[in-house]
């Protein structure tokens, strides 16, 4: 797995947030971004396509679909984490969030390396809950 890169989907609606997350991510060499949008109309199935291990979705996407497309998302793809980015820390908004299948939730105001490490400790749990789940009872 030492050679594996972790391999990032990033949903956010402002364009230069996004691209400045595909850099911040694309400059860490363990990370890969297969995919962006700025928006939920029809991505279900460009995300689905890329296998990523992790999306990165702000919720509070144009079109409404943030809270919808995280319980999609869970549903589809139950290998990768979801990992919130916003700059709403509200308690409701939060368990909403959860509730929907999310396994980290971020704010954005948080450092670059937060964010990065965050990335790399859901993907390490992820990884080991894989291998657990293959083990006899």
């Amino acid at each position: 797995m030492a050679n594996e890169r972790i391999r990032v989907f990033i949903l956010e609606r402002h364009p230069a947030i996004r691209a400045g997350l595909r850099a911040l991510l694309e400059s860490s060499p363990e990370i890969v971004v297969v995919g962006e949008a700025g928006d939920s109309a029809g991505i279900l199935a460009h995300i689905m396509a890329t296998q990523p291990d992790i999306v990165l979705l702000d919720p509070d996407l144009p079109d409404d679909g943030g809270l919808p497309l995280l319980r999609e998302l869970s549903a589809a793809l139950p290998a990768a984490s979801l990992l919130v980015h916003t700059d709403d820390g509200a308690s409701a908004k939060m368990q909403a969030a959860f509730a929907a299948g999310v396994q980290g939730y971020l704010l954005k105001g948080q450092s670059s390396q937060k964010l990065v490490q965050t990335i790399r400790l859901l993907y390490a749990s992820r990884v080991d809950l894989t291998a657990n789940q293959d083990l006899p009872d």
